[in-house]
């Protein structure tokens, strides 16, 4: 492939964004629903072997909330924003004489609004491409201003979580092993010893001690089994209830992916439609009649993401409100 096949190839693939007129990116309200839920679930994990974890998810949680809240925000000014690409579209098509001025305004509030989405995108996850030392100073600069990444850090939990896991599944193998090829402990040995130092005097005195003192040995040998079992069964609930808090976090940051999705959508609209009124003034008539035509079916499908978007979060957040 020569570089005028890529060159060509990659703004065919730029065109794509506009010429798909079809809303883009839905969110499902029964999904985004259950993701709260699941959420929510995972802070309520009553745990002795990720409490840790458990913290960490309670505050994301609530960084997720305020970042719903400003999202619904930024979604309304979007919806807005919307209307006037559209209004600058309709003045184009009247050929109104005052469309330079519009095409100013609508440039600055563009990049502005580029910003803010992009910021947006940021709160919920930045690729992390530092090593060494390095990274380590950026997470530590993080902590400090509280800057978390929301997907970054449920997938950091979720890591450490599953190491975790898998330390108390060996943990329960050694238990389970133990169990099978359980010795008596001190008390049980030193009855059984004693019962049988008791024999000969049972004998000459007539007393059955030695039998009293193994019967005594030989129960508290089951009931030290009984004790071993019974935690080893705590131990599996306490497993199977840190499995479904693992798999909950996947559902969390699959949904939260969604979301995602939805703004770096925006942002490549956004960009485009600034690449585009950057080049506009310049162009051929015919070729700025193409654009505006792009522009116009692409952004009426805007307005119904934003409706669409702003119907799902605010529904997710009534319910956990109510809850």
């Amino acid at each position: 492939m020569t570089n005028i096949d890529i060159e060509i190839q990659a703004e065919s693939s730029r065109n794509n964004i506009l010429d798909n007129t079809q809303i883009t990116c839905i969110l499902d309200d029964r999904k985004m629903k259950m993701i709260m839920e699941k959420f929510k679930y995972c802070t309520e994990i009553k745990s002795n072997i990720a409490t840790r974890h458990v913290e960490e998810v309670k505050e994301l949680y609530e960084i997720f909330r305020n970042f719903i809240k400003d999202s619904l925000d930024f979604n309304i000014r979007l919806k807005k924003y919307s209307r006037s690409v559209l209004f600058f579209t309709e003045c184009f098509n009247n050929d109104d004489d005052e469309i330079l001025v519009l095409l100013r305004d609508l440039l600055k509030e563009s990049k502005e609004n580029s910003r803010l989405a992009k910021e947006l995108v940021k709160r919920l996850f930045v690729e992390e491409r530092n090593d060494g030392y390095l990274k380590k100073f950026i997470k530590f600069i993080n902590k400090i201003f509280s800057d978390k990444r929301i997907m970054n850090e449920l997938i950091n939990t979720q890591n450490s979580l599953q190491v975790c896991i898998q330390d108390f599944k060996n943990e329960i193998a050694s238990d389970e092993k133990a169990l099978i090829s359980y010795e008596d402990s001190v008390t049980v040995a030193v009855l059984l010893k004693l019962s049988v130092s008791l024999e000969p005097l049972d004998n000459v005195a007539g007393t059955n001690y030695h039998e009293k003192a193994k019967i005594l040995a030989e129960y508290l040998k089951e009931e030290e089994k009984k004790e071993l079992i019974n935690q080893l069964h705590d131990k599996k609930i306490e497993l199977n209830m840190i499995n479904i808090f693992d798999k909950s976090l996947k559902s969390i940051i699959m949904g939260i992916s969604d979301i995602k999705t939805f703004w770096e959508e925006q942002v490549e609209i956004i960009e485009y439609f600034i690449e585009n009124l950057e080049n506009f003034s310049g162009g051929e008539n015919i070729q700025r009649r193409q654009i505006v035509r792009a522009l116009e079916e692409k952004w009426k499908n805007v307005e119904n993401e934003c409706t669409s978007y702003g119907r799902t979060m605010k529904y997710i957040l009534h319910n956990d409100y109510i809850r």
